[in-house]
């Protein structure tokens, strides 16, 4: 899987910023930290979230490319040095 796939890139599209740093990033560790940070609460509380079909959108994205980067030899276990934190994934609090 060369690209992201175009049902999840679909629902991105409305951000476009997203959507261009996902498709220039995927396939690289990069990407993962970045999925992390849109989605993590980093703001005190004060992140307003996305919109379920975004959210999960992105959550498949993250896994999907979590298994790309497995193929590529890469651990993605231990968050590949991202410091990355399974419970600071949390739902925003206007959801």
């Amino acid at each position: 899987m060369s690209r992201p796939p175009a049902q999840h890139m679909a629902v991105i599209a409305r951000y476009a910023h997203i959507h261009q740093h996902i498709e220039l990033d995927w396939g690289r560790i990069t990407l993962q930290k970045y999925l992390t940070e849109l989605m993590a609460d980093t703001r005190d509380n004060q992140r307003q979230g996305f919109p379920k079909d975004v959210a999960d959108a992105l959550m498949s994205l993250f896994l999907l490319h979590s298994d790309l980067l497995e193929q590529q030899g890469v651990d993605v276990s231990k968050g590949a040095g991202l410091e990355f934190e399974p419970n600071a994934w949390k739902v925003p609090k206007n959801f």
